[in-house]
């Protein structure tokens, strides 16, 4: 489903897209939307999981998404991020090395496909366009 500029559908909650309780084997692909607390960016996009196992006694999963960032306030000086959070199997034991990381800039997409994960989540936000040291903002999740 393409999304314009005024899309109707987007989903906005106080929660994030968690794994990591789930007991099924796999789901299949849905789409996930979220605007930015202004709502001047918006990400979409489809996303899939499959449970591969245990490790270290917690349910071990193998993700895949593809998602889209658009920059819904052009000229304001920002743009739009989408970013990613998991935690990883290191070999023995989980860890989140990354914390929030980027994706995707405005008009852009990403394609993910990691594997042994799980506590996946996503957040659309705004960041300014002329500083790239500048830390995002107006964070909300997609789900």
């Amino acid at each position: 489903m393409k999304y314009g500029k005024h899309a109707a559908t987007a989903l906005v909650g106080a929660a994030v897209l968690t794994l990591g309780a789930q007991s099924q084997a796999a789901a299949a692909p849905w789409e996930i939307s979220g605007y930015s607390t202004n709502r001047c960016a918006f990400a979409h996009g489809d996303y899939q999981y499959a449970q591969v196992g245990e490790l270290g006694g917690l349910p071990a999963y193998n993700a895949e998404w593809d998602l889209y960032a658009y920059d819904e306030c052009p000229g304001d000086g920002y743009g739009a991020r989408l970013q990613v959070s998991y935690d990883e199997w290191n070999g023995w034991s989980w860890v989140n090395p990354y914390g929030w990381r980027t994706i995707a800039k405005s008009g852009g997409s990403h394609r993910g496909y990691p594997l042994n994960v799980r506590n996946v989540h996503f957040q659309i936000c705004v960041h300014k366009n002329t500083d790239p040291e500048s830390i995002v903002s107006r964070c909300a999740p997609v789900r």
